[in-house]
């Protein structure tokens, strides 16, 4: 996130973003997937739960279709993290929580 700092590391992500928008492509999802990870990890440090989710969501997803272990343990350890905020009881985090207890790798006790 920027040595700490969410603001600055989040407006280079949409920077990023709209610098790539056109290059969207299947073959560049795991980088894309990152991505999405860093973003929900920088929305979390700011605070924004929601968002942070819903990008966990997409990276989560995303994370399955190209069976990346790896990056569902990042999504696992975000879901961790959401659960101690006080959106826990959202709709949005029991959702990514269902999705990660249904995916075929299942890495939650």
């Amino acid at each position: 996130d920027a040595a700490g700092l969410p603001g600055p590391a989040l407006k280079e992500l949409n920077a990023l973003d709209q610098l790539t928008e056109k290059t969207h492509k299947r073959d560049e999802t795991r980088r894309f997937v990152w991505r999405d990870i860093q973003r929900a990890n920088v929305l979390l440090k700011l605070e924004e739960f929601g968002e942070a989710t819903r990008y966990a969501k997409y990276a989560l997803l995303a994370s399955q279709d190209i069976n990346s272990i790896t990056n569902i343990a990042i999504v696992t350890d975000i879901y961790g993290q959401l659960l101690k905020t006080r959106y826990k009881a959202s709709r949005d985090v029991q959702e990514l929580g269902d999705i990660l207890r249904a995916s075929p790798i299942i890495l939650l006790e």
